[in-house]
């Protein structure tokens, strides 16, 4: 494993994220007072330009810009990356926040909250078209309230905003049972872009086509949107079993891939294809991965990482390399401030092996 993977560079960020963009590679770099967008030239980073912390980021469908979003009062500053071109917006309240993005081609999501009192916020979403560099207030009960910040689907030439109209967290069944035995249904909803503008526009109400519906005794919700493909978890609330569906929005067609007797709490996708997927059992530090045929083909005893590393916290899987190599997007607390790194487990050798550094690379790939 040793000479297999290699670092970018030494750890002295807090967090780094890499967008290969127009060819080329670049990087947001997370320091404690500053975000710096940075251009890869060989083994050098150099500073394009600097960011406050309140910057929240997004990457466009297309993989051709990244977009800076900052609220300052009143007004929303979006800055498109690389070339630095700003736009300038004004919301509907002041103090307000970010709290949530969804982006398609040229088209944004902004969900943001400003506190009211102790006890109260007010939500907001905003569309924001950088293309026509107009922005438009279009709260909605399912947009403003989906399970997950809704996301923009992109079908052929037109946008779609999928969003889900749970009404329950899924993880509260316990508790939920004792009120009603409806409480899980769900639904994941789709409109376009065209059609939310139209409605806004002319005050009309906003309908929405229902793509798929929890069935009794199971609940609903988005693992992945990618362009006209939406990947669904159906699971039922008893959390034993998981179908995993994929819809196409061009033609309306659901398939059910795979069958797992279990809950799955994520997956791992390069792009559009489904990689594996795994349950995240924090109580007995165990996760579960499953292969493309719903069978079990690790069992990560993680304790006997955290017993010898402490002060370190794994976070997500990023991928499965050559089907041995699990590549754990993690955390170091050894320090003041927390640190992204990388932790590889070798599922052949049962053996953990840390890296302090923000990336590796594996066969000319980052991860």
């Amino acid at each position: 494993m040793k000479n297999l993977f290699y670092t970018f560079e030494k750890m002295k960020y807090i967090s780094a994220k890499l967008y290969p963009l127009q060819g080329k590679n670049y990087f947001i770099m997370e320091t404690k007072d500053h975000f710096y967008f940075d251009q890869q030239n060989g083994d050098i980073l150099e500073t394009i330009t600097v960011f406050s912390k309140d910057v929240r980021f997004v990457c466009n469908d297309s993989h051709t810009n990244v977009y800076a979003i900052e609220i300052d009062e009143k007004q929303l500053k979006l800055t498109v990356l690389p070339e630095q071109n700003e736009h300038l917006f004004e919301l509907a309240g002041i103090d307000e926040f970010v709290i949530g993005l969804a982006i398609g081609s040229h088209s944004l999501l902004v969900k943001t909250c400003r506190d009211l009192s102790e006890d109260s916020q007010k939500i907001n979403m905003y569309y924001i078209d950088t293309k026509a560099d107009m922005i438009m207030l279009c709260n909605n009960n399912i947009l403003n309230n989906s399970y997950h910040m809704p996301y923009i689907s992109i079908c052929g030439n037109e946008e779609y905003i999928i969003a889900e109209s749970a009404v329950i967290h899924p993880y509260e069944i316990d508790e939920a049972r004792k009120n009603t035995s409806f409480i899980y249904k769900n639904d994941i909803l789709a409109v376009s872009l065209r059609r939310l503008i139209e409605a806004v526009s002319n005050n009309r109400e906003l309908k929405w086509n229902v793509i798929s519906s929890a069935k009794e005794g199971y609940y609903v919700n988005i693992l992945q949107v990618k362009g006209s493909h939406i990947w669904l978890l159906e699971t039922t609330t008893n959390e034993i079993k998981t179908n995993i569906v994929k819809y196409d929005l061009s033609n309306g067609m659901a398939d059910i891939n795979l069958f797992i007797e279990n809950r799955i709490d994520k997956a791992v996708f390069n792009e559009d294809t489904l990689l594996c997927m795994y349950k995240w059992n924090s109580s007995k530090e165990q996760i579960n991965i499953y292969n493309l045929q719903g069978d079990v083909i690790s069992n990560l005893n993680y304790a006997i990482l955290t017993n010898e590393n402490d002060e370190i916290e794994l976070n997500e899987i990023l991928s499965i390399l050559d089907d041995r190599y699990v590549i754990f997007h993690a955390a170091d607390y050894s320090t003041d401030d927390e640190k992204q790194i990388r932790v590889i487990y070798d599922m052949l050798k049962r053996i953990y092996k840390v890296y302090y550094a923000p990336f590796l690379m594996y066969c000319g790939k980052y991860y």
